[in-house]
């Protein structure tokens, strides 16, 4: 009985110190993208996060996306990525602008979907060399919430 109540509080204790370090799935492929793509290897980089801007897609989500990236002051540490254009002008027009006020490369020949990065909708990606901090898609609902974490974490 002693036994195995040490051994349940071991495997607790165990389980409390283990790393809470986020994990991305898709590091690999997003690191391979960046190197392939763009000549970028991320794992030598100091912390960047990297914004993924699809331009084509649902206009509310192309117009909040291309808003809030308006809105936040220029930062060494953030990389927009321009994916494809815009059918409409408006939009090319609007990301034109941003590339005059932040870091960006562009993929207009959409070339991520080569890649397994689950890009699709806009994506969020904050990594200091190997160690990623943040990896999220940013849904319609979930633009705000992207702002306030570019807003805290961009230096």
């Amino acid at each position: 009985m002693s036994k195995y109540i040490f051994i349940s509080c071991l495997c607790i204790f165990l389980i409390g110190c283990a790393s809470k370090e986020t994990t991305c799935e898709f590091y690999e492929g997003f690191a391979f993208y960046m190197k392939n793509e763009h000549r970028i290897e991320i794992a030598k980089k100091p912390a960047t996060i990297y914004y993924l801007m699809p331009l084509s897609g649902c206009e509310p989500c192309v117009a909040s996306n291309l808003e809030m990236l308006a809105s936040i002051p220029k930062s060494d540490s953030l990389l927009i990525i321009f994916v494809g254009i815009s059918e409409m002008q408006q939009y090319n027009d609007e990301a034109a602008t941003l590339k005059k006020q932040h870091n960006y490369v562009e993929d207009i020949d959409r070339n991520i979907y080569s890649y397994e990065t689950d890009f699709g909708k806009p994506l969020l990606i904050h990594i200091d060399k190997k160690n990623c901090y943040y990896y999220e898609e940013i849904t319609d609902l979930e633009v705000e919430d992207a702002k306030i974490y570019l807003e805290k974490h961009h230096e």
